[in-house]
């Protein structure tokens, strides 16, 4: 019999189905009696919600105004001058369209490692930090990524950044250091909301019947949650606006009757770089381009790379004795095997044949489970790019994927959850026995009834 704990049945507890609905903070002190360490949020009145949202879209859609009328007139002046400088002079111009900018890449990590987790629940001092990871002195000194920002920030709605931004502050709300405030009752709409007058509107779920499907489903956003977006936004476009004032800064911005330049924002390929595309470079890049465009074409031409290089690796393999044998190295250096018990002791197989035919099928293993991995992430891609092609563009930002685009983006987000497993497990294993970690981890002595390491 499994005993069941009255804490875990919260939804049994008296009032607590009339709670969710017409008292929300008694809804949250009923599920702290679940679980005590339940941060309680502020909590919004309707007025205020609506009054922050238009403020906020007033700000986006205004700051968005401004940059377009300077993309407009004076786009190419802009980017000759920013590829002009160089890092130090871009350092400036940033620090000074935001003071106390991050300096490092990705600065919530940074933070994470900076506070302890009661000195982060009791008040974060790098809210900014937590808020907007993107913004950073590291990844925008790049030449290419602040264009990236502009055209992507400019020339589209705020809206199609809605679900980008949102993730973006993952980290800040698992760790907790940013908290959203709570509004029951509605929604707040912002994808495919065009106009500054709807951008943040709410949807009662009184008064209609999807209100709440769209927020569980992420067409809509739990009030505080879009607040939240709607706080980002403001504040990327805002810095991007102070930098683009401070480069043209000799520059009359204001003066509508300029002509306009003809033409898109120049080609960023022309900048260098590696001609062959790369999976960290996208990623690198990725926050400051429109998301949610998946180039399925480059994708397939990533993973096809990343095939043949699993193939040539075979074939290198097989064909090339010194090869072989870096690569045995490399692995045998990186089995757990090689830790040392705390009273300094080895590990017993490593004196005995069997250590090495383990290092040997993970050679052999690992080569061609890449392969067939990236055989079949191949496989899928071009699957997904049929029906790419059968189906356009796809459904708006709010409605729904036709039934065998979903299907088949489900069946290939399985199939990357299951590879990613052998990845990961090998990361886990391997890392605390690299030759750089090493001193840092002991293992037990070992069991000789069974060969887990410990």
């Amino acid at each position: 019999t499994v005993l069941q704990d009255p804490r875990l049945n919260i939804i049994d507890l008296p009032g607590f189905t009339d709670a969710i609905y017409d008292n929300p903070q008694r809804m949250f002190q009923i599920m702290a009696q679940g679980n005590p360490n339940l941060p309680i949020p502020i909590f919004l009145t309707l007025r205020d919600a609506k009054r922050k949202a238009s403020e906020h879209s007033e700000a986006i859609f205004t700051d968005q105004q401004v940059l377009v009328n300077i993309l407009d007139r004076h786009k190419d002046t802009l980017i000759k001058r920013w590829l002009k400088k160089t890092n130090m002079q871009r350092h400036k111009v940033l620090t000074e369209a935001y003071p106390g900018i991050p300096s490092t890449h990705r600065p919530d990590f940074w933070a994470f490692r900076k506070e302890s987790q009661a000195q982060i629940r009791a008040g974060t001092h790098y809210r900014d930090y937590w808020l907007l990871p993107h913004l950073n002195l590291e990844d925008l000194v790049k030449p290419k990524n602040l264009i990236y920002f502009l055209r992507s920030r400019a020339r589209n709605f705020p809206g199609v950044f809605v679900n980008a931004d949102a993730n973006s502050v993952h980290l800040g709300y698992v760790i907790q250091a940013i908290m959203p405030s709570y509004l029951s009752g509605h929604t707040m709409l912002l994808a495919g909301q065009n106009t500054q007058q709807h951008y943040g509107r709410m949807s009662s779920w009184d008064d209609d019947v999807e209100a709440f499907d769209k927020m569980s489903t992420g067409i809509g956003l739990q009030p505080g949650e879009g607040l939240q977006v709607l706080e980002i936004q403001m504040r990327i476009m805002q810095f991007l606006r102070r930098t683009t004032g401070i480069i043209l800064r000799d520059l009359a911005l204001d003066d509508l009757n300029l002509p306009k330049q003809p033409g898109p924002l120049q080609d960023l390929s022309v900048l260098g770089g590696s001609e062959w595309p790369s999976l960290a470079q996208e990623v690198e890049e990725s926050p400051y381009k429109i998301p949610n465009i998946l180039d399925m074409d480059r994708l397939q031409t990533i993973v096809q790379s990343r095939r043949d290089e699993a193939e040539d690796h075979i074939w290198s393999l097989r064909e090339d004795p010194s090869y072989f044998q870096d690569v045995a190295s490399e692995w045998s250096e990186h089995r757990q095997e090689r830790l040392l018990t705390a009273n300094g002791k080895s590990h017993p197989i490593l004196r005995q044949d069997t250590f090495w035919e383990r290092v040997f099928s993970n050679v052999v293993v690992n080569a061609y489970t890449d392969l067939v991995a990236w055989t079949l992430i191949s496989k899928e891609i071009d699957q997904l790019i049929r029906l790419q092609e059968r189906h356009g563009a796809g459904a708006g930002p709010t409605g729904g994927l036709p039934t065998d685009v979903l299907h088949a983006l489900a069946h290939f987000e399985n199939l990357i959850e299951q590879l990613t497993k052998g990845v990961i497990g090998n990361w886990k294993v391997g890392m605390v026995a690299s030759p750089a970690l090493r001193e840092h981890y002991v293992r037990e002595p070992q069991d000789p009834s069974n060969t887990r390491i410990q």
